[in-house]
């Protein structure tokens, strides 16, 4: 049974040292102390605004909860504090909001990203005094023509340096996740993607998060032709070898680790989670009113690119004085700060999300809630699919009576493996 959280808090910390050409999140190298500061101030602004959306709903914990009252028993939940760079700033600017959380909700897994270019020991030690339990250090490769060619500011030494720096302070018990990108074209790397899994496991590692490159279009990589869909086929069966040989479990399509992802599970099985800071995104609790959750974003339509991947993040105010306006409205005088909602979600909408997520994991989709989403004959409905039924002989999708799975090394193509289920259980 897959261990969850009763909802993730996500924090976006959208400030870097340097723009990786091939990120698309919300980030920018334009800031300064000023910045900083109103970003800090107005994150608190919206956590205390947002945070009434999910105080009152029925946890797991105390059934007796009322909409909109702080709950005797406080829901569990899991923070992480990703970007951009988190770790560029210190923990102790977060330290207020922090605490506001803790007030409201228990604290579990608690994550920090983290950059080999920019981490610093008072950095580590600030996340840490806060109660970070878990670090995520984005290496990408120890190879140095790899690093060059991903555009990134560290060396395999600074990377060698932060895993040690990162256990020394944290302890026995922290985890440390790290990034790997496979997939990139031809010729690039000069150290195999199997030898870098095996690299990161043997210097600390107690998880490795591992991402195909892609090429997104608010990035330099853009037009580029950086990306092999069959080198990444070929290394992806690699790294599930590698793990396999540390016995480190694949707990999702991309991620192997030796501990649960707690706050990533929330989004796999379709929790809710609140999210603030330019950038973010949230989904509600279910209610009444809408039994699937709501998800909404932080920040303008649409925000203005300074150039690619570096954005405009608008940390001014709307009106003339933004003092007089009401603490409940200040997060509207921030464009960066803006909530824009999504239409409810319906039925439909979930099972079809649930159904990508769900086949991301080992578990995979039991068919009690296959049978609940679409459909008591779905069993058979797979059985009578003649590539499906191809898939099961082949050992690339397995099926019994309590569920289907994909297996490991079909999971790259999960994506086209979930069209194609659906199709078939929708009878399309």
């Amino acid at each position: 049974m897959l261990p969850v959280a009763d909802l993730g808090i996500y924090i976006h910390v959208p400030f870097c040292a340097h723009i990786c050409p091939y990120c698309d999140f919300i980030k920018t190298t334009q800031f300064n102390k000023k910045t900083i500061g109103i970003y800090i101030s107005q994150l608190l602004v919206q956590y205390n605004h947002m945070k009434t959306h999910y105080l009152g709903f029925q946890y797991k914990g105390d059934p007796s909860n009322s909409f909109l009252q702080v709950p005797k028993h406080k829901p569990l939940a899991t923070l992480y504090f990703g970007g951009g760079t988190p770790a560029l700033l210190s923990g102790n600017l977060f330290a207020e909001l922090v605490d506001t959380i803790k007030q409201d909700f228990s604290v579990g897994e608690f994550t920090v990203e983290a950059n080999p270019f920019t981490l610093k020991e008072s950095k580590v030690q600030s996340f840490l005094d806060l109660g970070c339990n878990r670090m995520t250090l984005g290496a990408q490769s120890m190879c140095e023509h790899t690093l060059k060619f991903l555009g990134r500011k560290h060396t395999p030494q600074q990377i060698t340096d932060s895993v040690a720096l990162i256990k020394s302070l944290g302890g026995p018990m922290m985890q440390l996740q790290i990034d790997l990108i496979y997939g990139l074209k031809e010729h690039v790397r000069s150290i195999p993607a199997e030898q870098e899994f095996e690299n990161f496991v043997q210097m600390g590692a107690t998880g490795v998060s591992c991402y195909a490159l892609t090429l997104e279009s608010r990035t330099l990589f853009a037009d580029s032709e950086n990306a092999n869909d069959d080198v990444a086929a070929d290394e992806y069966l690699h790294i599930l070898a590698a793990a396999e040989k540390h016995n480190m479990p694949q707990i999702e399509t991309s991620n192997f680790s030796f501990f649960p992802a707690l706050h990533n599970s929330v989004y796999w099985t379709g929790l809710p989670y609140l999210g603030i800071g330019p950038g973010a995104h949230g989904l509600t609790p279910a209610s009444a009113t809408m039994p699937f959750g709501r998800r909404y974003r932080v920040g303008p339509s649409q925000f203005p690119s300074l150039s690619p991947g570096n954005d405009d993040l608008m940390l001014t105010s709307n009106r003339h004085d933004s003092k007089a306006s009401s603490v409940s409205n200040q997060t509207a005088d921030f464009q960066a700060f803006s909530i824009n909602w999504e239409p409810p979600r319906d039925k439909e909408d979930y099972r079809k999300e649930m159904m990508f997520t769900l086949t991301r994991l080992p578990e995979g989709i039991a068919f009690n809630w296959l049978s609940e989403h679409f459909g008591s004959d779905s069993h058979q409905k797979i059985l009578k699919d003649a590539i499906l039924r191809r898939a099961i002989a082949e050992d690339r999708i397995f099926l019994d009576d309590l569920g289907l799975k994909i297996q490991p090394a079909e999971k790259i193509r999960g994506d086209l493996w979930v069209a194609h289920l659906l199709k078939v259980l929708e009878g399309s």
